[in-house]
């Protein structure tokens, strides 16, 4: 019995991790298509008259940003935690 939660714990792992990965891969398409569409946006203000100089600021803003460090989660990173979440919840069981 021990052995089936125990693959059926690693299975629940495995799939949040591929979840997991799948939200970052969608995050980093839609920050893709963010900045995609503010150079878009920058490239029409310029025709529409807009001095560059007006849009300096903002563009090298957003080219910090694109082009500083993804964001790494921190979930699967500390297994401690969840046995520590596993324990608080027994503690409150036996409270309640």
């Amino acid at each position: 019995m021990v052995g089936t939660f125990g693959v059926a714990g690693g299975g629940g792992s495995w799939l949040a991790a591929q979840q997991q990965d799948q939200g970052v891969v969608g995050a980093e398409a839609n920050l893709r298509a963010a900045d995609r569409a503010f150079f878009q946006q920058v490239s029409l203000s310029l025709a529409d008259g807009t001095p560059a100089d007006k849009l300096a600021d903002l563009e090298v803003r957003e080219a910090r940003i694109a082009n500083g460090p993804t964001p790494q989660a921190s979930f699967f990173d500390v297994p401690s935690e969840v046995g520590d979440a596993g324990a608080n919840g027994a503690e409150r069981n036996e409270m309640g």
